[in-house]
């Protein structure tokens, strides 16, 4: 684990170490591209959309029916499509990050090896 994600460790929030055996791939992969990205001079945050959930409240399952709910509720937002994988509904929680981070509305993790992001 890194410096930053033992912080969010001590204050309960639970994550797979990244460098793993099943993780290490998407993990380089991530380095990869936010590399890529960064290139593009586009700013890169990283976030836990598992982590973001439990900050704000959420404590249903982890079905994507669930979780998308509770987010449409949360911030008022129009999803007009029908989502079936946890996947996308990351995908939506870290876009909502983002927008969020964009306008300073994040809490942020902060160390010399990252900086991680939550709702």
């Amino acid at each position: 684990f890194r410096d930053v994600e033992r912080k969010m460790l001590r204050d309960g929030f639970r994550l797979y170490p990244p460098l793993s055996r099943w993780m290490e791939g998407l993990t380089l992969r991530a380095i990869r591209l936010k590399g890529d990205i960064e290139k593009l001079n586009v700013k890169v945050v990283e976030t836990h959309p598992t982590s973001s959930l439990k900050r704000i409240g959420f404590k249903g399952t982890r079905k994507p029916h669930d979780i998308l709910n509770f987010v449409r509720e949360k911030f008022n937002l129009k999803v007009n499509m029908i989502v079936n994988s946890i996947h996308v509904v990351d995908a939506i929680i870290c876009a909502l990050v983002a927008l969020k981070a964009y306008h300073d509305e994040c809490i942020v993790y902060r160390s010399f090896d990252g900086e991680i992001y939550l709702l």
